[in-house]
C-alpha cells in the first residue's frame, strides 16, 4: 500500500470514529457530572425525579401521572423501610393529599383530603385501615359522619332530602 492510501484509511477511520463519537452525543440524553457535585439549574424537565440518600434508598419522588390513578402528577415521600407515608396527586376526580399509617404500606391511610362525588371531603382513618369519619359535601348539603370500630356507619350530622339538618341515629 502506498503512503497515500494508508493515509486516506486513516483519515477515513478517524472520521469515522469522530461520528460515532457525535452520534452517541446526540442521542443520549443522560446529564453528567463534569467534577461538580452541586448545581445550579433554572429548568430541568424531566417525567421523573427521585431524591435518595447517601446509599440510594429513595426517599422523596415527583413524576408523571402513570403511577396515579387518574394521570397528572404526583408526590410520594417515603420513610426508611421504602413505604410511601405521604402523597400529593391527581385521581380521576381531581387533586388529593394522602397521609399514611406509619405501620402500614400505601394503601393504609391515615388521612385523605380528596374530591369526592360531590366535592372536596376528608377521610379519617383507624390504625387498622377502616373508616373513622368522614367530613364533606352531599347530596343536598354537608355532612359529618362517625364510624364505629367495625369501620360502619354510627352517627352522622348532615342536610336531609327536605333541605333540614338531621342527627343519625336519632
Amino acid at each position: 500500500m502506498q503512503f497515500k492510501q494508508k493515509l486516506a484509511y486513516m483519515a477515513i477511520g478517524g472520521a469515522l470514529v469522530f461520528a460515532g463519537m457525535l452520534l452517541a452525543a446526540v442521542l443520549t440524553n443522560t446529564a453528567q457530572s463534569q467534577g461538580a457535585s452541586n448545581g445550579n439549574f433554572n429548568t430541568v424537565t424531566a417525567r421523573k425525579l427521585k431524591i435518595v440518600d447517601a446509599v440510594g434508598n429513595v426517599l422523596v419522588e415527583l413524576g408523571e401521572g402513570s403511577r396515579t390513578y387518574g394521570g397528572g402528577g404526583y408526590l410520594w415521600v417515603y420513610d426508611n423501610k421504602r413505604r410511601v407515608q405521604a402523597a400529593v396527586g391527581v385521581d380521576n376526580k381531581g387533586g388529593y393529599v394522602d397521609i399514611n399509617d406509619k405501620s402500614g404500606s400505601y394503601g393504609k391511610r391515615s388521612m385523605i383530603l380528596h374530591v369526592g362525588d360531590q366535592g372536596g371531603r376528608i377521610d379519617l382513618y383507624r390504625s387498622n385501615g377502616k373508616a373513622a369519619a368522614l367530613v364533606g359535601p352531599a347530596e343536598y348539603g354537608g355532612i359529618l359522619m362517625i364510624y364505629n370500630l367495625n369501620g360502619d356507619r354510627a352517627a352522622a350530622v348532615g342536610v336531609g332530602i327536605d333541605g333540614k339538618g338531621f342527627i343519625y341515629p336519632r
